[in-house]
Order: C-alpha cells, then structure tokens, then sequence
C-alpha cells in the first residue's frame, strides 16, 4: 500500500525549481539547496532549507511543496498533508492536480487505505523502487545540468529510471556542448546579424601581398571552419562603424601598421579586398576613411577574412550598399 501511495508522487508533473516569476535570490537559494539536499538523502535539512524559505515569502508555493516532499521521506504525513494543502492553495492551477495526489498519499499512509487509481495506472515500478528514489528523480527530470543525471546513476545503477536518466544525460550533455561552442565562437568571431557574415574578432596581424592574402584566408581553420576567404569591398565597408571605437563593428580588433620612413599612410589601416583592378593591380579599402585604393599585387596591405555563415546571399545584399567609396591609386611599397 505505500508503495503505491509513494508511487504517485510521479503525477507532480513539475520540478521544485519551477513557478512565479522569482520574488527573490535568497528564496530561489534555498529552493536550489532543498532540492540538492533531497537529491543527497538529506530530507531533514531539505526540510529546514523549505521551511526557511516559507519565512522569506510565504506567497509562493515551491517552498511548501519542498516541505511537503521532505516530510514525506521522514513520514510525517500528517503534516507533510498540511503543507501540500498550503502548496495547493498559492500554486498555480495548472500544479494543483499533482500537488493534490501528493496530499492524498499522505492521507492514505495514515489510514493504510489503498486507493483507486485516479487515471491510467503507470507501468509498474521494479520492488525495490524506493520513495527516496523518486523524491530524487522528480527534482532533476527537467534540468539541464547532466551532473544531476549522473547522481542519479551513480546513487541507483539498478534504478527505475535509469534508461530515462541516460537519455536525459546525453541530451544534457549535447546541450552543455553547445553552449559551449556558442561561447567559444563568440569569443573568437562574430557573425554580422544582418547578413550572416561571420569575422574572426582579429584580422591576421601583418601585411602581406594580395596573393598570400588570399592563401591566408583560403588555408585559416578558425573554430572547425575552412571556407575563409577575403572580403569584397561592400563587405569591408559593411564592419565600418564611425560610431564605434576603433571604427569597426563587433569588437574586431585591428592591427594598426606602424608607420614607416615617415609614410604618414603606414599609419592607417588598410585591407585587401578580393577584387582584382586589372591584370597587376587589387582593390584594398583605407578603413580609417572607407575609401578605396588599388595597388600592386606584391604591395603589403592588412587582411581580415570572411565566410558566408548564412549560406544566403550576404555578399550580394553588401554589394548593393548606397555607399559610394572613392576611387584612388596607391603606390606599391
């Protein structure tokens, strides 16, 4: 018999660390140790951290369903009954239906009645499914943190739920991947939201000639990428920003040539382009006043490259920019 009344604690469909929009660091806190603290065994101080969080905010239903669920491990059902009945009275309706099985189990270990099921019975859970498994099991099934599902395997290599832990496992782990790489790719490049080009967040810190700018761009393996190439001119134009520090749009940071031999130009910055004028002479932009040049292919000008992470038509979208950039011819050095 209490077994089953145990076993509908499965109904609450919810985890601890759901509800209200959040009152309170302090409150969710202790929300978070209650949970651990159930997740370890610990029903004795879970309940402590529940009833210490009714102090702070006593509007909320999460603290009392904490103290109810801890309650119940240390069968104290009357009162476990008491706090699933407060639960019930501030949760949301949609977690009133679970909140009221839980009561209902507390009632029932009281009376040693068994019930009728009130909707399609679950498939039977193996013997030694215990109530202190499930109190786990309920608090981590919708997180997202794959250390709580290796808890869970570690505490119960045998338990009931271990093929739904694993599964959980591999997809958290998935997610944990992901965001990584997220994190990775926006440290290392950034990808213009307009037209999903992406750059890398540092051009290649030297000049070069047009040519081994071009093999720069066509051998750099930046974050697994290897379709790298140089910009067009409309795409150099499109990272310019007069408004932002250094004249550049997300966070790219430049190599400013160093002057050289008293050229006052070698102080600026200036970018091959992948455009070709004429049989010896590219296309380059002057980043620091948006107008174009062109030189000699052996000139040593900066590069940035560039790849098409959209897989649309972004170099064609930049091509029809209204900007106009002057036309001038620079001198190789």
């Amino acid at each position: 018999m209490k077994m089953r009344a145990v076993l509908l604690f499965s109904t609450l469909g919810v985890c601890l660390c759901m509800g209200h929009a959040q009152t309170g660091a302090s409150y969710d806190a202790l929300i978070q140790q209650g949970k651990t603290e159930l997740q370890s065994g610990n029903s004795a101080q879970a309940l402590t951290s529940g009833q210490q969080a009714i102090q702070l905010d006593a509007a909320r239903w999460e603290a009392y369903a904490l103290a109810g669920g801890a309650l119940m491990n240390l069968k104290r059902y009357e009162e476990a009954e008491d706090q699933f009945s407060h639960a019930i009275d501030h949760a949301p309706a949609s977690k009133q239906e679970g909140l009221r099985n839980l009561r209902k189990q507390c009632v029932l270990a009281e009376t040693g009645a068994t019930p009728a099921p009130a909707q399609p019975a679950a498939p039977a859970q193996p013997a030694t499914t215990t109530q202190a498994e499930i109190v786990l099991w309920k608090t981590i099934e919708n997180s997202a943190n794959p250390a709580d599902f290796q808890t869970y395997l570690d505490q119960y290599p045998n338990g009931a739920f271990v093929e739904l832990a694993r599964r959980h496992l591999a997809a958290a782990k998935d997610s944990y991947v992901r965001r990584q790489e997220v994190q990775k790719q926006s440290a290392e490049a950034w990808t213009d939201p307009t037209n999903g080009l992406m750059w890398p967040k540092r051009d290649s810190a030297r000049s070069m000639s047009w040519s081994d700018a071009s093999d720069y761009c066509s051998t750099l393996r930046l974050l697994d990428f290897s379709n790298w190439r140089l910009p067009s001119l409309a795409e150099l134009m499109g990272i310019h920003d007069f408004g932002a520090p250094g004249h550049n749009k997300g966070g790219i940071a430049f190599s400013w040539i160093p002057a050289k031999n008293g050229d006052p130009n070698m102080g600026r910055l200036w970018l091959w382009s992948n455009e070709k004028k004429d049989e010896k002479d590219a296309w380059y932009l002057a980043f620091h006043s948006t107008n174009k040049y062109h030189a000699h292919f052996d000139t040593q000008i900066g590069v940035i490259c560039v790849r098409d992470a959209s897989g649309g038509t972004a170099t064609q979208q930049q091509s029809e920019s209204p900007a106009a950039p002057t036309l001038h011819r620079a001198a190789a050095h």
